[in-house]
């Protein structure tokens, strides 16, 4: 029986999904991360906010898990999104992996920045520039460190 394309398309970006995943954990096991890095994402304070790998399967962006203040969580979080998003069910936010072609912007977040939102096209500039490590202001300015 033939499946319905949504649902083919949907199951095959998770299937793709799933593969970063499993590439990314790989290489950080193995210590080899930085032979694939393209660009490492900081805030001001230096918490890393997004890593760019390439693969010869694709590009992939990963977001690394990170810990909001109680406050911060409070007041930009709701109870249903957090026991679904958290590894703790309340302040610690899951690491995110996907394939570049799955996505058209990235929402960056930390304790130090929250919901920047930087466009595609903005990350593949900084990969035309050779820019290895980029800083993320709150306002969403970039620069080199």
């Amino acid at each position: 029986m033939n499946q319905n394309p949504l649902r083919a398309a949907v199951e095959e970006a998770r299937e793709r999904t799933a593969l970063a995943e499993s590439v990314y954990a790989a290489l950080k096991a193995t210590g080899k991360r930085a032979s694939h890095r393209l660009a490492l994402y900081r805030c001001p304070s230096g918490c890393v906010v997004l890593d760019v790998l390439n693969l010869p399967q694709g590009v992939i962006f990963h977001k690394p898990a990170y810990r909001l203040s109680p406050t911060m969580n409070a007041t930009t979080s709701s109870a249903a999104g957090r026991e679904k998003n958290t590894r703790d069910g309340d302040r610690r936010w899951k690491a995110t992996t996907h394939f570049a072609s799955e996505c058209l912007n990235v929402t960056l977040n930390c304790d130090h920045l929250r919901e920047v939102v930087l466009d595609k096209s903005e990350i593949q500039a900084d990969l035309d520039a050779r820019r290895a490590e980029v800083v993320v202001q709150v306002s969403g300015e970039r620069c080199t460190r």
